[in-house]
């Protein structure tokens, strides 16, 4: 691997101060040393920017927006800030593991054909969640092979080529992008490592906006378009 390779990591973050210092120190702890954080606080009216700006174990800038742009919108914004060859993301609830960016830079470094990798997921119930939260959370067993967007490392080159997440979708912006990634038959390699835990809180944008569902049905039906070559 190159010693110097350069990674930025990309975070939305909106209403997070319950959990994105640890999601921050989670990126301060890794293994691999040249890593910048661009972090575009989304529309939050909590203490969400108080903490980011307060944080400093890693290089960090701080990009804030008084009226929400949403999460493809502000992943966007956020990316534009950098320009090292290598992107990853990490939702402001959620952790990495120590390994996170050696062990999907490993594989890429290995393989400049690669786009991306992408580590394995580990689900988990958030232990400050009020206990009737708790209970009605499943937790799946053990960890699995995850294409979601904070188990992944894509070359910025690639990410480029693709496009930007789609500002129109309000969930399902990275299915989309990965969709599209495919049709274009760009390569992502499976890493048999564990990259993410995911957290689970009964607040997740994923778990409770019903703009999801519009949207999610949009991307399966721009997917089967695709498949039947009309395009997207």
């Amino acid at each position: 691997m190159k010693a110097r390779a350069s990674v930025d990591v990309v975070m939305a973050a909106y209403q997070a101060e319950k959990y994105v210092t640890e999601a921050l120190e989670s990126i301060a702890a890794q293994s691999h040393a040249d890593v910048r954080v661009f972090v575009t606080v989304d529309g939050a009216t909590d203490r969400t920017r108080e903490l980011v700006e307060r944080f400093q174990a890693r290089p960090l800038r701080c990009v804030v927006h008084e009226e929400r742009l949403g999460i493809a919108a502000a992943r966007n914004r956020a990316l534009a800030e950098g320009d090292a060859e290598f992107v990853t993301f990490l939702d402001a609830d959620d952790l990495w593991t120590r390994d996170h960016c050696a062990r999907l830079l490993q594989a890429l470094v290995a393989d400049p054909a690669l786009a991306g990798a992408h580590g394995r997921v580990e689900q988990f119930v958030c232990p400050r969640a009020p206990a009737n939260v708790r209970s009605r959370l499943r937790q799946p067993q053990g960890d699995s092979s995850g294409l979601l967007a904070g188990a992944l490392m894509v070359r910025r080159e690639a990410f480029e080529r693709i496009g930007a997440f789609d500002t129109r979708l309000a969930g399902g912006e990275f299915v989309d992008w990965m969709n599209r990634a495919r049709a274009a038959r760009f390569s992502f390699q499976p890493v048999d490592a564990l990259v993410l835990r995911r957290r689970l809180h009964g607040e997740n944008f994923t778990l409770r906006s019903s703009a999801l569902k519009r949207d999610y049905l949009e991307v399966v039906r721009r997917r089967l378009q695709a498949r039947r070559g009309g395009g997207s």
